[in-house]
């Protein structure tokens, strides 16, 4: 999918989570409802510009400045719509979908996470510090559904196999493209392919749920902007159709506390009445990965189990 990238000021500096998460809800929210009158929040004032820039304190400066801020005003308000239309091709529920949260990595990207509790995606900003604070915002239309995993051609990703006994796979490349967290995609993209093989044993009358305790998840070199990301999820056999789980998933973070909470909320609808989501411990790898995982019964495969 083509990026789109928009340069503008702004008049905070960026220290702390909170600035991470106002901005990144400002211009999530602007998105969202269509309304982009908080654009001039997020803009530095042209005579700040001036100053910054080292121009002369004239008319002529002001007017060629203002025009320089209606034109990315102008910029920002086509790629938030354009973001706006990409959410709404792929199916995204705008009256469900929320801000998750925001992580800067080590070059200043911003990435912001949103959810409809069925489908994640992402978007991202650029951040310098050049006397005051730099805000780079390409709007970004790369969804990140958990039903596909998609990087560019010059990564490496083994398949992800599944069997009677579980699935396992590697991603091997970089950790964000584009600010998008890709590495970290992969445990949705396993999510995925397990829920499926689940749902298949099921179907075969193979009844199985994942053996949470023996789940295996390395990610050498992590950190380095290179990552190897080792996952391989077994599958125990149960003796009856209702001890079997038939859909998979996770939250997790890197270097900090997965949202779990939020997620369980996220999940409460997809349950059959009156059963619950079966969720591992935490699982941690030497670098920082840090994931739950979260397995329930599937209101269709398992209808019968209410």
């Amino acid at each position: 999918m083509k990026n789109i990238f928009l340069f503008f000021f702004v008049s905070i500096i960026y220290s702390s989570n909170s600035q991470c998460e106002r901005i990144s809800m400002t211009v999530w929210q602007m998105v969202k409802n269509d309304d982009y009158h908080k654009v001039d929040s997020l803009l530095l004032p042209i005579e700040k510009q001036r100053k910054i820039q080292h121009w002369p304190n004239d008319d002529n400066s002001k007017i060629i400045l203002k025009q320089l801020r209606d034109t990315l005003t102008k910029q920002i308000v086509l790629s938030g719509k354009k973001l706006r239309s990409q959410i709404l091709g792929e199916k995204f529920d705008l009256k469900r979908t929320h801000f998750s949260r925001c992580e800067m990595d080590k070059d200043g990207q911003v990435i912001v996470y949103l959810s409809d509790k069925i489908n994640d995606y992402s978007f991202n900003f650029q951040t310098l510090l050049i006397e005051k604070l730099y805000l780079v915002l390409p709007i970004n239309e790369k969804s990140l559904p958990r039903t596909s995993f998609v990087v560019s051609n010059n990564e490496k990703i083994n398949e992800i196999t599944c069997t009677d006994n579980g699935c396992q796979g590697t991603y091997q490349g970089k950790e964000f493209i584009n600010g998008s967290d890709v590495a970290h995609q992969f445990s949705n993209t396993m999510s995925a392919k397990v829920g499926d093989q689940l749902k298949a044993l099921y179907k075969a009358g193979k009844y199985s749920k994942v053996d949470f305790d023996n789940i295996e998840m390395t990610t050498e070199g992590m950190g380095s902007g290179t990552v190897s990301y080792y996952l391989k999820i077994p599958f125990i056999k149960v003796n009856e159709k209702c001890e079997a789980y038939t859909s998979f998933d996770h939250v997790g973070g890197w270097n900090h506390a997965p949202a779990l909470s939020q997620r369980k909320e996220q999940l409460q609808s997809a349950l059959i009445q009156g059963h619950q989501l079966n969720i591992s411990n935490l699982k941690t790898t030497k670098e920082g990965l840090q994931e739950y995982w979260i397995q329930w019964k599937n209101k269709t495969a398992q209808a019968e189990c209410e």
